[in-house]
């Protein structure tokens, strides 16, 4: 997903683009059942049908509010602005989920 963000930041002509878009969505198509079994792992069995709608519910507001954004962005300042910006999230969520597991270990062996 990223770099696929990064490369159609500097796509040159449409077939780039359709390229990259279509690692992209694959990428895409592949780290949602992941996050969503990683977010049924964190709640008891009890809770799973409310934390698996809560999780499509973000869902479908990130896939409803992110094009409408994203959108505006590009029409705005440029389509390479708008997929900069999306790499940078993607970065951002990134270091944000490593240091939340180095956290996380640290708590659960120690500091060592």
């Amino acid at each position: 997903g990223l770099l696929s963000c990064i490369a159609a930041a500097h796509a040159t002509n449409l077939f780039m683009l359709c390229i990259f878009a279509l690692l992209y969505g694959a990428s895409i198509g592949m780290i949602f059942p992941v996050m969503e079994a990683s977010a049924m792992k964190k709640v008891s069995p009890e809770r799973r049908i409310a934390a698996n709608a809560t999780f499509y519910n973000f869902l479908d507001i990130g896939s409803g509010m992110g094009p409408l954004l994203f959108g505006a962005l590009a029409q705005s300042t440029g389509y390479s602005n708008a997929f900069s910006l999306s790499g940078l999230i993607f970065v951002a969520m990134l270091a944000i989920i490593f240091f939340r597991g180095i956290m996380n270990r640290q708590k659960r062996y120690g500091n060592n």
